[in-house]
C-alpha cells in the first residue's frame, strides 16, 4: 500500500482521535482557566441585610471587602443601625478590596404627639387614630375641673416625639368626686370612729391627744370637719382624742 493511499485511508481516523483533545484544550484554555483565575481573585459578596452596622462590617472585612455607609433612611420594620440594602447585591462576585455600599436604618419615623387634653375620650381616640397612634391604658379619675368623660392628662406629653408603636395612655375624668355626709364622731371611741370613717369611704388622718378628766381615754373630743357637712370620699379626717 502506497503512502498516499495510507494517508487517505487513515487520516480521517487520526483526525477523529485528535479532535476531542483539541476541543478539550480549547475549553480549558478559553473557559476553565479564565474562570479559575477570576474566581481565585474574586470573592462572593455575603448578605448583610438586616444585620447591625458593626456586625455587617466584620462580615465584609473577613471577605476582604470594605463597608461604606451610603445613606440613612427611616424604616418602620428595622431597628436603628440595621442594614436595609446593599450594593453590590448579595452572592455576586467582586474583587477583593471592593467597597460595599449600604443603606442604614434610622429606625421608625417619629411623630409629634398631639394634645388631646380637654376633649372627650372618644374624640381623643379619633385624633390619635388619624395620626396613626394607638390608645393605651385609660384610667378614670374624679375631677371638679373636667366634666365626666373628658381627658385630664396623657402620657407621652403633648409635643413629645414618638414612634407609631408607642401607646398613648389617657387619664379621663369620672366627674366630680362623690361626697359623703360627715358623721358625728365626738364621744365615740377612737376605734369606733376609725371603723365608721372607713364605712363612709373616708380615711383617718392625724390623731392628736389631749388630756381630759371628763372622757375616757381614746374618746374623740373634736373632728376636723363638723358633723353634717359634705366631704369628698377618700378625704382624711383629723381627730383630737382624750388621754389621762
Amino acid at each position: 500500500m502506497t503512502s498516499s493511499k495510507f494517508r487517505k485511508r487513515f487520516l480521517p481516523f487520526i483526525c477523529a482521535a485528535f479532535l476531542p483533545l483539541v476541543v478539550g484544550f480549547f475549553i480549558v484554555d478559553r473557559v476553565v482557566m479564565p474562570w479559575v483565575v477570576k474566581h481565585g481573585q474574586d470573592v462572593e459578596v455575603p448578605d448583610v441585610t438586616e444585620k447591625g452596622l458593626e456586625e455587617a462590617r466584620d462580615i465584609l472585612q473577613k471577605r476582604g471587602l470594605l463597608l461604606v455607609v451610603e445613606r440613612q433612611e427611616e424604616n418602620e420594620e428595622l431597628p436603628e443601625g440595621a442594614v436595609i440594602s446593599q450594593s453590590p447585591p448579595p452572592y455576586s462576585w467582586v474583587k477583593r478590596g471592593r467597597r460595599v455600599f449600604v443603606a442604614i436604618s434610622r429606625g421608625a419615623r417619629l411623630y409629634e404627639v398631639p394634645d388631646v387634653r380637654g376633649v372627650s375620650q372618644r374624640q381623643a381616640m379619633l385624633i390619635l387614630d388619624q395620626i396613626g397612634f394607638k390608645t393605651g391604658t385609660i384610667t378614670g379619675q374624679p375631677s371638679y375641673e373636667f366634666p365626666k368623660g373628658v381627658v385630664i392628662s396623657q402620657i407621652p406629653e403633648p409635643g413629645e416625639l414618638a414612634g407609631k408603636d408607642v401607646l398613648i395612655d389617657l387619664v379621663v375624668s369620672t366627674g366630680p368626686p362623690e361626697l359623703a355626709l360627715m358623721p358625728d364622731l365626738v364621744g365615740k371611741s377612737l376605734q369606733e370612729a376609725s371603723d365608721l370613717l372607713e364605712r363612709m369611704g373616708l380615711r383617718l388622718g392625724r390623731v392628736t391627744y389631749q388630756s381630759s378628766l371628763e372622757y375616757l381615754p381614746d374618746t374623740v373630743l373634736r373632728q376636723s370637719i363638723p358633723a353634717g357637712g359634705r366631704v369628698r370620699k377618700g378625704a382624711e379626717i383629723d381627730l383630737v382624742v382624750s388621754k389621762l
